[in-house]
Protein backbone atom coordinates (compact mmCIF):
# COMPACT_ATOMS: atom_id res chain seq x y z
CA UNK A 1 0.00 0.00 0.00
CA UNK A 2 1.59 3.28 -1.10
CA UNK A 3 2.03 6.29 1.13
CA UNK A 4 -0.56 8.98 0.46
CA UNK A 5 1.17 12.07 -0.93
CA UNK A 6 -0.78 15.33 -0.61
CA UNK A 7 -0.48 17.86 -3.42
CA UNK A 8 1.61 20.13 -1.15
CA UNK A 9 4.58 17.78 -1.52
CA UNK A 10 4.73 18.44 -5.27
CA UNK A 11 7.23 21.08 -6.38
CA UNK A 12 5.59 24.54 -6.17
CA UNK A 13 6.55 25.52 -9.71
CA UNK A 14 5.22 22.22 -11.08
CA UNK A 15 1.99 22.65 -9.12
CA UNK A 16 1.55 26.14 -10.54
CA UNK A 17 2.14 24.76 -14.03
CA UNK A 18 -0.40 21.96 -13.53
CA UNK A 19 -2.89 24.28 -11.91
CA UNK A 20 -2.90 26.82 -14.70
CA UNK A 21 -6.49 27.55 -15.67
CA UNK A 22 -5.92 27.32 -19.41
CA UNK A 23 -4.29 23.92 -19.03
CA UNK A 24 -7.21 22.64 -16.95
CA UNK A 25 -9.61 23.70 -19.70
CA UNK A 26 -7.52 21.91 -22.33
CA UNK A 27 -7.45 18.75 -20.20
CA UNK A 28 -11.24 18.81 -19.95
CA UNK A 29 -11.59 18.27 -23.71
CA UNK A 30 -9.25 15.26 -23.74
CA UNK A 31 -10.23 13.49 -20.51
CA UNK A 32 -9.94 9.80 -21.40
CA UNK A 33 -8.66 6.62 -19.73
CA UNK A 34 -6.17 5.99 -22.51
CA UNK A 35 -4.54 9.40 -22.10
CA UNK A 36 -4.29 9.57 -18.33
CA UNK A 37 -3.86 5.99 -17.17
CA UNK A 38 -0.05 6.22 -17.13
CA UNK A 39 -0.13 9.51 -15.20
CA UNK A 40 1.60 9.24 -11.80
CA UNK A 41 -0.68 9.19 -8.78
CA UNK A 42 1.01 12.28 -7.34
CA UNK A 43 0.24 14.23 -10.52
CA UNK A 44 -3.44 13.20 -10.38
CA UNK A 45 -3.64 14.41 -6.79
CA UNK A 46 -1.94 17.66 -7.72
CA UNK A 47 -4.54 18.24 -10.42
CA UNK A 48 -7.37 17.43 -8.01
CA UNK A 49 -5.92 20.01 -5.62
CA UNK A 50 -5.54 22.54 -8.42
CA UNK A 51 -9.17 22.36 -9.58
CA UNK A 52 -10.37 23.04 -6.02
CA UNK A 53 -9.15 26.64 -6.23
CA UNK A 54 -11.64 29.47 -5.99
CA UNK A 55 -14.57 29.56 -8.38
CA UNK A 56 -13.81 33.27 -8.87
CA UNK A 57 -10.79 32.18 -10.87
CA UNK A 58 -12.84 29.75 -12.97
CA UNK A 59 -12.06 26.57 -11.02
CA UNK A 60 -14.43 24.12 -9.30
CA UNK A 61 -14.06 25.36 -5.75
CA UNK A 62 -14.03 23.10 -2.65
CA UNK A 63 -14.98 19.44 -3.23
CA UNK A 64 -17.70 19.69 -0.57
CA UNK A 65 -19.71 21.89 -2.98
CA UNK A 66 -19.27 19.81 -6.15
CA UNK A 67 -22.24 18.31 -7.97
CA UNK A 68 -22.25 15.02 -9.87
CA UNK A 69 -21.40 16.74 -13.18
CA UNK A 70 -18.10 18.06 -11.82
CA UNK A 71 -17.04 14.64 -10.59
CA UNK A 72 -18.02 13.13 -13.94
CA UNK A 73 -16.06 15.83 -15.78
CA UNK A 74 -12.78 14.88 -14.07
CA UNK A 75 -12.85 11.34 -15.44
CA UNK A 76 -9.78 9.25 -14.62
CA UNK A 77 -8.28 12.02 -12.49
CA UNK A 78 -10.69 10.87 -9.78
CA UNK A 79 -8.38 7.87 -9.34
CA UNK A 80 -6.09 10.26 -7.47
CA UNK A 81 -8.64 10.74 -4.70
CA UNK A 82 -7.32 10.10 -1.18
CA UNK A 83 -9.02 8.60 1.85
CA UNK A 84 -9.31 12.13 3.30
CA UNK A 85 -11.01 13.35 0.11
CA UNK A 86 -13.66 10.62 0.47
CA UNK A 87 -15.08 12.45 3.48
CA UNK A 88 -15.35 15.64 1.41
CA UNK A 89 -17.69 14.12 -1.20
CA UNK A 90 -21.19 15.59 -0.68
CA UNK A 91 -23.58 13.08 0.85
CA UNK A 92 -26.29 13.78 -1.76
CA UNK A 93 -24.11 12.58 -4.66
CA UNK A 94 -21.95 10.02 -2.84
CA UNK A 95 -23.62 6.92 -4.32
CA UNK A 96 -23.39 8.35 -7.83
CA UNK A 97 -19.71 9.26 -7.34
CA UNK A 98 -19.03 5.73 -6.06
CA UNK A 99 -20.54 4.37 -9.29
CA UNK A 100 -18.34 6.76 -11.34
CA UNK A 101 -15.23 5.57 -9.51
CA UNK A 102 -15.91 1.97 -10.56
CA UNK A 103 -14.50 2.76 -14.01
CA UNK A 104 -11.12 3.45 -12.41
CA UNK A 105 -11.26 1.13 -9.41
CA UNK A 106 -8.03 -0.69 -10.30
CA UNK A 107 -6.13 2.61 -10.00
CA UNK A 108 -7.50 3.41 -6.53
CA UNK A 109 -5.34 2.74 -3.49
CA UNK A 110 -6.57 0.00 -1.10
CA UNK A 111 -6.92 2.51 1.76
CA UNK A 112 -9.13 4.70 -0.44
CA UNK A 113 -11.32 1.70 -1.32
CA UNK A 114 -11.72 0.82 2.35
CA UNK A 115 -12.68 4.40 3.16
CA UNK A 116 -15.19 4.49 0.29
CA UNK A 117 -16.82 1.28 1.48
CA UNK A 118 -16.91 2.46 5.09
CA UNK A 119 -18.68 5.69 4.18
CA UNK A 120 -20.96 3.88 1.72
CA UNK A 121 -22.20 1.67 4.57
CA UNK A 122 -22.63 4.67 6.88
CA UNK A 123 -24.76 6.48 4.30
CA UNK A 124 -26.83 3.52 3.07
CA UNK A 125 -27.28 1.67 6.35
CA UNK A 126 -26.96 -2.05 7.07
CA UNK A 127 -26.59 -4.41 4.06
CA UNK A 128 -29.87 -6.07 5.05
CA UNK A 129 -31.70 -2.89 4.00
CA UNK A 130 -30.01 -2.40 0.64
CA UNK A 131 -32.05 -2.28 -2.54
CA UNK A 132 -30.89 -3.55 -5.92
CA UNK A 133 -30.14 0.04 -7.02
CA UNK A 134 -27.77 0.49 -4.08
CA UNK A 135 -26.10 -2.84 -4.83
CA UNK A 136 -25.50 -1.79 -8.46
CA UNK A 137 -23.89 1.51 -7.42
CA UNK A 138 -21.62 -0.31 -4.98
CA UNK A 139 -20.18 -2.11 -8.01
CA UNK A 140 -16.74 -3.66 -7.63
CA UNK A 141 -16.52 -2.51 -4.02
CA UNK A 142 -18.85 -5.44 -3.29
CA UNK A 143 -15.77 -7.69 -3.29
CA UNK A 144 -14.45 -5.75 -0.28
CA UNK A 145 -17.44 -6.57 1.91
CA UNK A 146 -16.81 -8.70 4.96
CA UNK A 147 -18.34 -12.13 5.46
CA UNK A 148 -20.78 -10.63 7.98
CA UNK A 149 -21.87 -7.99 5.46
CA UNK A 150 -22.53 -10.61 2.77
CA UNK A 151 -24.50 -12.73 5.23
CA UNK A 152 -26.88 -9.82 5.82
CA UNK A 153 -27.76 -9.32 2.15
CA UNK A 154 -31.03 -11.00 1.22
CA UNK A 155 -30.76 -14.31 -0.65
CA UNK A 156 -33.22 -13.30 -3.45
CA UNK A 157 -31.11 -10.21 -4.20
CA UNK A 158 -27.93 -12.29 -4.39
CA UNK A 159 -29.69 -14.75 -6.71
CA UNK A 160 -30.96 -11.97 -9.00
CA UNK A 161 -27.52 -10.32 -9.26
CA UNK A 162 -25.32 -13.44 -9.26
CA UNK A 163 -24.19 -12.82 -12.86
CA UNK A 164 -22.50 -9.54 -11.87
CA UNK A 165 -21.27 -10.82 -8.51
CA UNK A 166 -19.68 -13.83 -10.21
CA UNK A 167 -17.42 -11.54 -12.28
CA UNK A 168 -15.84 -9.94 -9.21
CA UNK A 169 -12.37 -10.75 -7.92
CA UNK A 170 -12.50 -11.29 -4.17
CA UNK A 171 -9.43 -11.03 -1.92
CA UNK A 172 -7.86 -14.39 -1.10
CA UNK A 173 -8.85 -14.25 2.58
CA UNK A 174 -12.40 -13.03 1.95
CA UNK A 175 -15.21 -14.96 3.68
CA UNK A 176 -17.82 -13.38 1.43
CA UNK A 177 -17.85 -16.04 -1.37
CA UNK A 178 -18.48 -18.79 1.19
CA UNK A 179 -21.44 -16.88 2.66
CA UNK A 180 -22.85 -16.16 -0.81
CA UNK A 181 -22.75 -19.84 -1.80
CA UNK A 182 -24.57 -20.78 1.40
CA UNK A 183 -27.25 -18.21 0.54
CA UNK A 184 -27.65 -19.65 -2.95
CA UNK A 185 -27.92 -23.21 -1.61
CA UNK A 186 -30.55 -22.09 0.91
CA UNK A 187 -32.43 -20.30 -1.89
CA UNK A 188 -32.54 -23.62 -3.87
CA UNK A 189 -30.40 -22.21 -6.67
CA UNK A 190 -30.25 -24.90 -9.35
CA UNK A 191 -26.55 -25.59 -9.88
CA UNK A 192 -27.28 -28.39 -12.36
CA UNK A 193 -28.48 -25.94 -15.04
CA UNK A 194 -25.51 -25.00 -17.27
CA UNK A 195 -26.74 -21.41 -17.69
CA UNK A 196 -26.79 -20.99 -13.90
CA UNK A 197 -23.29 -22.45 -13.56
CA UNK A 198 -21.97 -20.08 -16.20
CA UNK A 199 -22.81 -17.15 -13.90
CA UNK A 200 -20.58 -18.38 -11.09
CA UNK A 201 -17.07 -16.96 -10.88
CA UNK A 202 -14.03 -18.94 -9.79
CA UNK A 203 -14.29 -17.62 -6.22
CA UNK A 204 -17.83 -19.00 -5.89
CA UNK A 205 -17.05 -22.32 -7.62
CA UNK A 206 -14.21 -22.85 -5.16
CA UNK A 207 -16.63 -22.79 -2.20
CA UNK A 208 -19.27 -25.16 -3.57
CA UNK A 209 -20.01 -28.06 -1.17
CA UNK A 210 -18.78 -31.46 -2.34
CA UNK A 211 -22.22 -32.88 -3.11
CA UNK A 212 -23.25 -29.74 -5.01
CA UNK A 213 -20.00 -29.75 -7.00
CA UNK A 214 -20.50 -33.44 -7.87
CA UNK A 215 -24.05 -32.84 -9.12
CA UNK A 216 -23.02 -29.75 -11.08
CA UNK A 217 -20.15 -31.50 -12.85
CA UNK A 218 -22.34 -34.52 -13.62
CA UNK A 219 -24.89 -32.17 -15.22
CA UNK A 220 -22.19 -30.58 -17.42
CA UNK A 221 -20.86 -33.99 -18.49
CA UNK A 222 -24.39 -35.18 -19.31
CA UNK A 223 -25.03 -32.06 -21.38
CA UNK A 224 -21.75 -32.60 -23.23
CA UNK A 225 -22.67 -36.19 -24.05
CA UNK A 226 -25.83 -34.91 -25.70
CA UNK A 227 -23.94 -32.16 -27.56
CA UNK A 228 -20.25 -33.15 -27.84
CA UNK A 229 -19.37 -30.28 -30.22
CA UNK A 230 -20.68 -27.54 -27.92
CA UNK A 231 -17.58 -25.41 -27.30
CA UNK A 232 -19.32 -23.37 -24.60
CA UNK A 233 -20.12 -26.47 -22.55
CA UNK A 234 -16.57 -27.78 -22.94
CA UNK A 235 -15.18 -24.44 -21.78
CA UNK A 236 -17.53 -24.51 -18.81
CA UNK A 237 -16.36 -28.02 -17.88
CA UNK A 238 -12.67 -27.03 -18.13
CA UNK A 239 -13.30 -23.92 -16.08
CA UNK A 240 -15.25 -25.82 -13.44
CA UNK A 241 -12.52 -28.44 -13.13
CA UNK A 242 -9.86 -25.75 -12.84
CA UNK A 243 -11.47 -23.76 -10.02
CA UNK A 244 -13.14 -26.48 -7.97
CA UNK A 245 -11.83 -26.70 -4.41
CA UNK A 246 -9.12 -29.21 -3.55
CA UNK A 247 -11.44 -30.86 -1.01
CA UNK A 248 -14.19 -31.40 -3.58
CA UNK A 249 -11.68 -32.59 -6.18
CA UNK A 250 -10.20 -35.13 -3.76
CA UNK A 251 -13.67 -36.36 -2.86
CA UNK A 252 -14.53 -36.89 -6.54
CA UNK A 253 -11.22 -38.54 -7.38
CA UNK A 254 -11.22 -40.88 -4.38
CA UNK A 255 -13.85 -42.98 -6.13
CA UNK A 256 -11.34 -43.71 -8.92
CA UNK A 257 -8.73 -45.02 -6.53
CA UNK A 258 -11.27 -46.93 -4.41
CA UNK A 259 -12.62 -48.67 -7.52
CA UNK A 260 -9.14 -49.80 -8.58
CA UNK A 261 -7.43 -50.29 -5.24
CA UNK A 262 -9.92 -51.16 -2.47
CA UNK A 263 -8.82 -50.19 1.02
CA UNK A 264 -8.86 -53.84 2.13
CA UNK A 265 -5.48 -54.20 0.37
CA UNK A 266 -6.44 -57.27 -1.63
CA UNK A 267 -5.58 -55.52 -4.91
CA UNK A 268 -2.20 -53.90 -5.50
CA UNK A 269 -1.18 -51.55 -8.37
CA UNK A 270 0.88 -54.30 -9.99
CA UNK A 271 -2.20 -56.55 -10.08
CA UNK A 272 -4.11 -54.20 -12.43
CA UNK A 273 -4.40 -55.05 -16.10
CA UNK A 274 -3.55 -52.56 -18.85
CA UNK A 275 -7.25 -52.16 -19.64
CA UNK A 276 -8.09 -51.34 -16.01
CA UNK A 277 -5.35 -48.71 -15.82
CA UNK A 278 -6.33 -47.09 -19.12
CA UNK A 279 -10.04 -47.00 -18.26
CA UNK A 280 -9.40 -45.67 -14.76
CA UNK A 281 -7.60 -42.54 -15.98
CA UNK A 282 -9.90 -42.17 -18.98
CA UNK A 283 -13.07 -42.17 -16.86
CA UNK A 284 -11.85 -39.79 -14.12
CA UNK A 285 -14.66 -37.36 -13.18
CA UNK A 286 -12.35 -34.29 -13.11
CA UNK A 287 -8.90 -33.38 -14.33
CA UNK A 288 -6.06 -34.02 -11.90
CA UNK A 289 -7.36 -37.31 -10.48
CA UNK A 290 -3.97 -38.89 -11.18
CA UNK A 291 -2.73 -37.18 -8.01
CA UNK A 292 -4.65 -39.61 -5.81
CA UNK A 293 -2.05 -42.18 -6.89
CA UNK A 294 1.48 -41.94 -5.56
CA UNK A 295 4.64 -42.08 -7.66
CA UNK A 296 5.18 -45.58 -6.25
CA UNK A 297 1.72 -46.59 -7.56
CA UNK A 298 2.72 -45.33 -11.02
CA UNK A 299 5.98 -47.29 -10.88
CA UNK A 300 4.14 -50.54 -10.15
CA UNK A 301 1.24 -50.08 -12.61
CA UNK A 302 0.98 -51.91 -15.91
CA UNK A 303 3.24 -50.05 -18.39
CA UNK A 304 1.01 -50.73 -21.38
CA UNK A 305 -1.97 -49.23 -19.55
CA UNK A 306 0.00 -46.09 -18.61
CA UNK A 307 1.21 -45.82 -22.18
CA UNK A 308 -2.32 -45.94 -23.62
CA UNK A 309 -3.59 -43.46 -21.02
CA UNK A 310 -0.80 -41.03 -21.98
CA UNK A 311 -1.52 -41.40 -25.71
CA UNK A 312 -5.20 -40.66 -25.04
CA UNK A 313 -4.28 -37.43 -23.24
CA UNK A 314 -5.69 -38.53 -19.87
CA UNK A 315 -2.95 -36.97 -17.73
CA UNK A 316 -3.49 -33.31 -16.79
CA UNK A 317 -1.47 -32.76 -13.63
CA UNK A 318 1.46 -35.09 -12.98
CA UNK A 319 4.27 -34.58 -10.52
CA UNK A 320 7.78 -34.91 -11.93
CA UNK A 321 8.19 -38.39 -10.39
CA UNK A 322 4.85 -39.58 -11.76
CA UNK A 323 5.74 -38.16 -15.17
CA UNK A 324 9.07 -40.02 -15.12
CA UNK A 325 7.24 -43.37 -14.90
CA UNK A 326 4.86 -42.34 -17.69
CA UNK A 327 7.87 -41.48 -19.89
CA UNK A 328 9.36 -44.90 -19.11
CA UNK A 329 6.11 -46.56 -20.17
CA UNK A 330 6.05 -44.64 -23.47
CA UNK A 331 9.66 -45.63 -24.15
CA UNK A 332 8.88 -49.30 -23.49
CA UNK A 333 5.82 -49.19 -25.77
CA UNK A 334 7.38 -47.36 -28.73
CA UNK A 335 11.07 -48.03 -28.20
CA UNK A 336 12.03 -44.33 -28.35
CA UNK A 337 11.02 -40.78 -27.53
CA UNK A 338 10.56 -38.74 -30.71
CA UNK A 339 8.31 -36.03 -32.11
CA UNK A 340 5.16 -38.14 -31.93
CA UNK A 341 5.84 -39.21 -28.34
CA UNK A 342 6.59 -35.62 -27.27
CA UNK A 343 3.22 -34.51 -28.64
CA UNK A 344 1.46 -37.39 -26.86
CA UNK A 345 3.15 -36.70 -23.53
CA UNK A 346 2.63 -32.93 -23.75
CA UNK A 347 4.21 -30.47 -21.37
CA UNK A 348 2.81 -32.36 -18.34
CA UNK A 349 4.44 -35.66 -19.30
CA UNK A 350 7.69 -34.20 -20.68
CA UNK A 351 8.59 -32.77 -17.28
CA UNK A 352 9.58 -36.33 -16.36
CA UNK A 353 12.30 -36.77 -19.00
CA UNK A 354 15.94 -37.08 -17.90
CA UNK A 355 19.27 -36.19 -19.48
CA UNK A 356 19.59 -39.60 -21.20
CA UNK A 357 16.16 -39.17 -22.76
CA UNK A 358 17.16 -35.78 -24.16
CA UNK A 359 20.39 -37.20 -25.63
CA UNK A 360 18.41 -39.93 -27.43
CA UNK A 361 15.76 -37.62 -28.90
CA UNK A 362 16.62 -36.65 -32.51
CA UNK A 363 17.80 -33.03 -32.50
CA UNK A 364 15.38 -32.08 -35.30
CA UNK A 365 12.45 -33.42 -33.27
CA UNK A 366 13.69 -31.55 -30.20
CA UNK A 367 13.87 -28.27 -32.13
CA UNK A 368 10.50 -28.83 -33.80
CA UNK A 369 8.66 -29.38 -30.50
CA UNK A 370 10.28 -26.53 -28.55
CA UNK A 371 6.94 -25.04 -27.55
CA UNK A 372 6.18 -28.19 -25.51
CA UNK A 373 9.77 -28.58 -24.31
CA UNK A 374 10.02 -24.97 -23.12
CA UNK A 375 6.78 -25.23 -21.13
CA UNK A 376 7.88 -28.51 -19.53
CA UNK A 377 11.33 -27.05 -18.73
CA UNK A 378 9.86 -25.05 -15.85
CA UNK A 379 9.43 -28.32 -13.93
CA UNK A 380 12.51 -30.16 -15.20
CA UNK A 381 15.70 -30.77 -13.28
CA UNK A 382 18.51 -28.22 -13.94
CA UNK A 383 20.72 -30.94 -15.46
CA UNK A 384 17.97 -31.79 -17.98
CA UNK A 385 17.65 -28.14 -19.00
CA UNK A 386 21.39 -27.89 -19.56
CA UNK A 387 21.31 -31.00 -21.74
CA UNK A 388 18.56 -29.49 -23.91
CA UNK A 389 20.71 -26.39 -24.44
CA UNK A 390 23.78 -28.52 -25.25
CA UNK A 391 21.89 -30.55 -27.84
CA UNK A 392 20.54 -27.47 -29.60
CA UNK A 393 23.43 -25.01 -29.33
CA UNK A 394 26.50 -26.92 -28.19
CA UNK A 395 29.77 -27.03 -30.12
CA UNK A 396 29.19 -23.63 -31.71
CA UNK A 397 26.32 -25.04 -33.81
CA UNK A 398 22.82 -23.69 -33.95
CA UNK A 399 20.18 -26.39 -34.41
CA UNK A 400 17.24 -24.47 -32.97
CA UNK A 401 15.75 -20.99 -32.80
CA UNK A 402 16.84 -18.98 -29.76
CA UNK A 403 13.60 -17.01 -29.70
CA UNK A 404 11.76 -20.27 -28.88
CA UNK A 405 13.61 -20.62 -25.58
CA UNK A 406 12.15 -19.35 -22.32
CA UNK A 407 13.77 -17.90 -19.22
CA UNK A 408 14.49 -21.27 -17.60
CA UNK A 409 16.31 -22.62 -20.65
CA UNK A 410 18.31 -19.45 -21.23
CA UNK A 411 19.54 -19.49 -17.66
CA UNK A 412 20.75 -23.07 -18.24
CA UNK A 413 23.35 -21.80 -20.74
CA UNK A 414 26.86 -22.48 -19.38
CA UNK A 415 29.28 -19.52 -19.63
CA UNK A 416 31.48 -21.31 -22.18
CA UNK A 417 28.56 -22.10 -24.47
CA UNK A 418 27.14 -18.58 -24.21
CA UNK A 419 30.43 -17.20 -25.57
CA UNK A 420 30.13 -19.46 -28.61
CA UNK A 421 26.85 -17.86 -29.69
CA UNK A 422 26.40 -15.02 -32.16
CA UNK A 423 25.91 -11.79 -30.24
CA UNK A 424 23.15 -10.56 -32.58
CA UNK A 425 21.20 -13.79 -32.05
CA UNK A 426 21.46 -13.30 -28.29
CA UNK A 427 20.22 -9.70 -28.54
CA UNK A 428 17.28 -10.81 -30.68
CA UNK A 429 16.41 -13.41 -28.05
CA UNK A 430 16.70 -10.78 -25.31
CA UNK A 431 13.75 -8.92 -26.82
CA UNK A 432 11.58 -12.03 -26.33
CA UNK A 433 12.65 -13.36 -22.94
CA UNK A 434 14.59 -12.43 -19.80
CA UNK A 435 18.27 -13.15 -19.20
CA UNK A 436 19.78 -13.34 -15.75
CA UNK A 437 22.20 -10.61 -14.66
CA UNK A 438 25.31 -12.67 -15.43
CA UNK A 439 24.25 -13.25 -19.02
CA UNK A 440 22.99 -9.69 -19.48
CA UNK A 441 26.34 -8.24 -18.35
CA UNK A 442 28.24 -10.43 -20.84
CA UNK A 443 25.94 -9.55 -23.77
CA UNK A 444 25.99 -5.81 -23.03
CA UNK A 445 29.77 -5.81 -22.64
CA UNK A 446 30.32 -7.69 -25.88
CA UNK A 447 27.98 -5.41 -27.83
CA UNK A 448 29.45 -2.09 -26.71
CA UNK A 449 33.03 -2.89 -25.70
CA UNK A 450 34.45 -1.09 -28.78
CA UNK A 451 32.04 1.86 -28.69
CA UNK A 452 32.81 5.17 -27.03
CA UNK A 453 29.20 6.35 -27.06
CA UNK A 454 25.89 4.62 -26.29
CA UNK A 455 22.57 6.11 -27.36
CA UNK A 456 19.06 5.72 -26.03
CA UNK A 457 18.11 3.69 -29.12
CA UNK A 458 21.04 1.35 -28.46
CA UNK A 459 19.75 0.63 -24.96
CA UNK A 460 16.17 0.25 -26.16
CA UNK A 461 17.22 -2.36 -28.71
CA UNK A 462 18.95 -4.54 -26.09
CA UNK A 463 15.74 -5.83 -24.53
CA UNK A 464 16.27 -7.60 -21.21
CA UNK A 465 20.04 -7.54 -21.82
CA UNK A 466 19.92 -3.82 -20.93
CA UNK A 467 20.05 -5.05 -17.33
CA UNK A 468 23.73 -5.72 -17.95
CA UNK A 469 24.62 -2.04 -18.17
CA UNK A 470 27.33 -1.08 -15.69
CA UNK A 471 28.19 2.35 -14.34
CA UNK A 472 31.10 2.60 -16.76
CA UNK A 473 28.69 1.99 -19.64
CA UNK A 474 26.34 4.63 -18.31
CA UNK A 475 29.14 7.18 -18.49
CA UNK A 476 29.25 6.64 -22.27
CA UNK A 477 25.73 8.05 -22.60
CA UNK A 478 25.44 11.78 -23.21
CA UNK A 479 23.73 13.81 -20.51
CA UNK A 480 20.77 14.71 -22.72
CA UNK A 481 19.97 11.00 -23.30
CA UNK A 482 20.44 9.61 -19.81
CA UNK A 483 16.81 10.10 -18.81
CA UNK A 484 15.75 8.40 -22.03
CA UNK A 485 18.12 5.54 -21.19
CA UNK A 486 16.45 5.02 -17.84
CA UNK A 487 13.01 5.14 -19.48
CA UNK A 488 14.13 2.55 -22.03
CA UNK A 489 15.27 0.21 -19.28
CA UNK A 490 11.96 0.67 -17.48
CA UNK A 491 10.20 -0.46 -20.68
CA UNK A 492 12.19 -3.70 -20.63
CA UNK A 493 10.68 -4.55 -17.24
CA UNK A 494 14.01 -4.23 -15.44
CA UNK A 495 13.34 -0.94 -13.68
CA UNK A 496 15.31 -2.00 -10.61
CA UNK A 497 18.64 -1.55 -12.42
CA UNK A 498 21.13 0.82 -10.85
CA UNK A 499 21.75 3.19 -13.74
CA UNK A 500 23.72 5.79 -11.78
CA UNK A 501 27.14 7.30 -12.01
CA UNK A 502 29.75 5.85 -9.72
CA UNK A 503 30.21 7.74 -6.49
CA UNK A 504 33.57 7.65 -4.81
CA UNK A 505 33.59 6.93 -1.08
CA UNK A 506 34.65 9.98 0.88
CA UNK A 507 37.95 9.94 2.76
CA UNK A 508 36.17 10.90 6.00
CA UNK A 509 33.82 7.94 5.72
CA UNK A 510 36.69 5.54 4.94
CA UNK A 511 38.83 6.73 7.88
CA UNK A 512 35.87 6.74 10.24
CA UNK A 513 35.03 3.15 9.36
CA UNK A 514 38.66 2.08 9.96
CA UNK A 515 38.72 3.76 13.38
CA UNK A 516 35.46 2.17 14.45
CA UNK A 517 36.71 -1.21 13.37
CA UNK A 518 40.08 -0.77 15.11
CA UNK A 519 38.59 0.24 18.46
CA UNK A 520 35.78 -2.29 18.31
CA UNK A 521 35.73 -4.61 21.37
CA UNK A 522 35.81 -7.55 18.93
CA UNK A 523 38.91 -6.30 17.09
Amino acid sequence: MGREMPPEEIDDERLQEIGDREQIEELDDEMSMERFEPMPLAAMRALLGAVQQSTDDGFFGPMTAWDQAKFQRLGVLLAGITSDDVEQIPRAVFNDVTAILQEHSRLLEPMTKMKLLDRFKRINGAPSTWTEDILIKLGKLFSRLTGMDCEQISAPMIKDNIAEIGKLKFPRDSRCPEKLVRKLVAENYDFTVPDNLAKLGRHLIKHLPNDVANDALAAIVAALEGDPTNAQLQHMKDRFEMFISDVARKDMCSSVRDALLPQDGNVRPQDLTSTQVEEAFGSAPVAGCENVFTAEDFRNMNRQGLCEAAKNGNFQDLTREQARHVVDSIRECDGQIGRQQIEQLGAVGMRGVGTNDIRNIPVDDLAEEMDIIATAAREMRPATRREIVRQLFGGGQRRGNMTDLNRELFQAFPNRMLKEQNIDDLIEAATETEFDNRQARYIFRQKFKDQNEISEDDVRGMGSAAAGMRRDDFDKISDDQKLGCIAAMEETGRGNMRCRQKRERSEERRVGKECRSRWSPYH
